[in-house]
């Protein structure tokens, strides 16, 4: 057994995963929320405590960069939606795939309609009733326009549309809530949304004006970042609708989900705002945000509905920020390449991981990746023995070879002793939560987002981890396996 294993709250080893990084059924190239279920029970089986999602938010119809910069962080996107009937993938490349199974998803949903999705034994009646009384009305019409845009063949009535939407969302919390009884799930929240999209648009009196969110220089980024994405001044909001565009997002997912990730969280005390002039000159600003009182509110909900809270406090961190967010009960997040203390030594109110989903994975820490097979091959590879999506479970036993398969003959020492000892240091980690990604369990060179990139630049859904300067910069396996390794 990898971890101690429980419902109750989350403890112990964690699996991360994004749906993406698995095939869906019939050749689709993503898989959707129906395997879900199982996907938790066989991660209960293999020993974990709880199940870490990348975030499966909506995105833009045309042209989705990636997972983390979605249209609107209330409503889950067509692709992940269950299919409802027989479908064909198509498309040469994976981006294009990717649009296709979003299409259909979109299509099927549409040509059902709302009274035949909630016919479907996993809607939740419940969570159509939440998603009605905490949306605006014009963010459930947005996203009525998205199905659209991806299923233009099937126009409708507003109402119908409407209607379709929440219904499709109250399934797939459904899901995600039948999920959650076989393991406890994790949500990931993104720090902001794509201009001129659902959240952008309908909560615009309440967006920082211009300029885009980012990251001030640090060490591992000396020319900063910038993520191209909207952030909202939480400041401006009336104080009945709460801190909504962060609570209200976890408001919507708590009853189905028993934690969230909430993706750089030093905003939660400023946000870093980047403008440009004419001559492409960068400038950024930082907007003081209401900490405070954002922190109490998520104490509240996440008190009243048992939930675990981590917080991404990677990058310039400002001072009081780690004090105030431990006070309020969330956990911190520990990379294990970013640290200089040793695992073993981490605070219990902390969650431990050897990576994220942009930074270098286990394998390349270990130096194995330096010429990385193509994601999408991979993918391929992985389909063919995961005929059958909602068998999951048989996983457990050919595991070993699936992984050695996609490491190949360079990949005995990453199985035979690097992974093991990752695990090592991971069990032995102070932390209360310690998470490994199925990219890391599987020997992956890969990771699957890279914030900040245009569709045109690479697709963000599989992208081949590149080799980048700044990783001289991170601690080295060695010194984290020697400082902390329990082995026998």
């Amino acid at each position: 057994m990898l971890g101690s294993s429980g419902v109750d709250e989350m403890r112990g080893l964690g699996l991360s995963i994004f749906l993406s990084e698995l095939p869906g059924a019939h050749g689709m190239p993503v898989a959707d929320l129906s395997v879900l279920p199982d996907m938790a029970a066989w991660a209960a089986g293999m020993g974990f405590s709880s199940l870490w999602l990348g975030p499966l938010l909506l995105m833009p119809a045309s042209s989705p960069v990636g997972p983390y910069s979605p249209e609107s962080r209330f409503i889950i996107d067509p692709l992940y939606l269950p299919p409802l009937g027989h479908e064909h993938a198509w498309g040469a490349t994976i981006h294009e795939r990717v649009l296709g199974q979003r299409s259909a998803r979109a299509a099927a949903y549409l040509q059902a309609g709302a009274p035949s999705i909630r016919s479907h034994p996993d809607y939740d009646p419940e969570a159509a009733e939440r998603i009605q009384g905490l949306l605006l009305p014009s963010q459930i019409e947005m996203a009525g326009e998205v199905y659209l845009r991806l299923a233009p063949e099937w126009s409708r009535d507003a109402r119908g549309v409407l209607e379709t939407v929440i219904a499709s969302q109250a399934l797939a919390h459904g899901l995600i809530r039948r999920a959650n009884r076989e393991l406890p799930v994790g949500l990931d929240l993104p720090v902001g949304v794509v201009p001129g999209g659902v959240d952008a648009i309908a909560l615009s009196q309440w967006a920082l004006g211009e300029g885009e969110l980012g990251a001030p220089p640090d060490y591992f980024n000396p020319e900063g970042q910038s993520w191209g994405l909207v952030g909202f001044d939480l400041r401006a909001f009336p104080g009945e609708r709460g801190r909504f565009p962060l609570v209200g997002s976890i408001e919507a997912f708590a009853p189905v989900a028993s934690g969230f990730r909430i993706d750089h969280a030093i905003g939660l005390q400023r946000l870093c705002v980047i403008t440009g002039d004419e001559s492409g000159r960068k400038e950024a600003a930082f907007v003081p945000q209401p900490r405070d009182d954002t922190l109490a509110s998520l104490a509240r909900i996440a008190a009243s509905q048992g939930l675990t809270l981590v917080a991404e406090d990677l990058g310039v961190v400002p001072d009081g920020l780690r004090e105030a967010l431990l006070e309020a009960g969330l956990l911190l997040s520990k990379v294990l390449c970013f640290e200089s203390e040793p695992a073993c030594e981490y605070p219990e109110a902390s969650a431990a991981s050897f990576d994220t989903h942009d930074t270098p994975t286990l394998r390349q820490l270990a130096g194995e990746c330096v010429e990385p097979a193509d994601f999408g091959d991979a993918a391929e590879r992985v389909a063919r023995h995961l005929e059958g999506a909602a068998e999951l479970r048989y996983l457990d036993a050919h595991f070993s070879s699936l992984a050695s398969e996609l490491a190949g003959l360079a990949g005995q020492r990453y199985f035979a002793d690097v992974l093991p000892r990752a695990l090592g240091v991971l069990e032995a980690a102070g932390s209360r939560l310690r998470l490994i990604s199925l990219r890391d369990l599987l020997g992956s060179c890969e990771r699957l987002n890279l914030p900040g990139v245009s569709q045109h630049e690479r697709e963000n859904f599989f992208l081949a981890l590149a080799d980048r300067p700044q990783f001289e910069s991170l601690m080295g396996l060695d010194q984290i396996f020697e400082r902390c390794w329990q082995g026998p």
